[in-house]
């Protein structure tokens, strides 16, 4: 996908400028892995298939990573980080808001996400506690469901297509 440059929104462009997505090539998948475990979070699988994974930047600084694994309309948002440099500056909100809008883009109608300590934030943005038994079988059967994340990780999801 390559990059993409994206607006933030209108509420938030006076303060923050422009945000720039960047695909995490494949080369630099290790090195993704090892920060994300070094924050807590799932890496065994950054390398599979299927998986999409971004470095965003902000007014030329960079500030953290997010992912998507795609199926059909739906998406499992995963590896949401802010660095470490620019945490409790509402970052993680713009993160996740560019994410929304890039899933938006390419036709998902559904994110979904596991956490083991943040469904508090994810909820205040829109994301939805369910319970993990509704979610779509092919979010149930990804990896991230069935063995990296816990079972006592919260399930989350926000429907962001047309048919909302």
């Amino acid at each position: 996908m390559g990059n993409h440059e994206f607006r933030s929104p209108e509420s938030m462009m006076a303060s923050y400028g422009s945000v720039q997505l960047t695909t995490v090539s494949t080369a630099d998948l290790s090195a993704l892995a090892q920060v994300l475990r070094e924050a807590g979070l799932p890496s065994e699988d950054t390398a599979l298939p299927g998986r999409s994974f971004y470095a965003l930047h902000l007014d030329g600084q960079h500030i953290g990573y997010a992912g998507l694994e795609v199926y059909g309309p739906d998406a499992l948002l995963r590896s949401v980080l802010v660095t470490p440099s620019h945490r409790m500056r509402g970052l993680g909100s713009l993160v996740v808001n560019e994410m929304e809008k890039l899933a938006f883009q390419v036709g998902i109608e559904s994110l979904h996400l596991l956490t083991t300590d943040k469904a508090q934030f994810f909820e205040r943005i829109g994301y939805v506690l369910t319970p993990r038994h509704l979610a779509p079988a092919d979010i149930a059967g990804t990896v991230q469901f069935k063995s990296l994340c816990p079972s006592s990780a919260s399930y989350l999801r926000k429907d962001i297509g047309p048919h909302r």
